[in-house]
C-alpha cells in the first residue's frame, strides 16, 4: 500500500501535506519497498537452495551416512519448500545443527 500526496480528502477539498508529512510518507513507502525487496531476495535465494538440495540428495548414495543424515535428506526430499528453521524444527535440532548435517552431506556426495 502506497500513500499518495495531495490527494482528495473525502469533503473534496485538497489535502495538503507539510513538507514534515511528505517526510514521513517517504520514509513509510521506504520501508515498505525495502521489506518487499527482503522477503522476495530471501524466498528466491529459498527455492534457489532448496532446488540444489533436492536434485543433490535425490541422486546420493545413502548407504555410508549415519541414519541421523538419512533422516535430514528424507525430510528435506518430503517438504522441499521448508526452510531452515521449519526443517530444523520437524528434526529437533537447531538451525545450526542443521547447516552442519547439510555440510556433511554435501562433504560426502563430492567425495563420490
Amino acid at each position: 500500500m502506497r500513500i499518495q500526496k495531495g490527494k482528495d480528502n473525502k469533503l473534496g477539498g485538497l489535502k495538503e501535506l507539510s513538507k514534515t508529512d511528505n517526510i514521513i510518507v517517504r520514509i513509510i513507502n521506504n520501508d515498505a519497498n525495502r521489506k518487499t525487496n527482503c522477503d522476495t531476495a530471501n524466498l528466491t535465494k529459498l527455492v534457489r537452495t532448496s532446488k540444489k538440495q533436492t536434485e543433490l540428495f535425490e541422486n546420493i548414495r545413502t548407504d555410508n551416512l549415519s541414519p541421523k543424515l538419512k533422516m535430514t535428506i528424507k525430510i528435506r526430499l518430503e517438504n522441499p519448500d521448508a526452510s531452515y528453521n521449519e526443517l530444523s524444527q520437524m528434526l529437533g535440532i537447531t538451525k545450526s545443527g542443521l547447516v552442519h548435517r547439510l555440510y556433511k552431506i554435501l562433504q560426502t556426495s563430492n567425495k563420490e
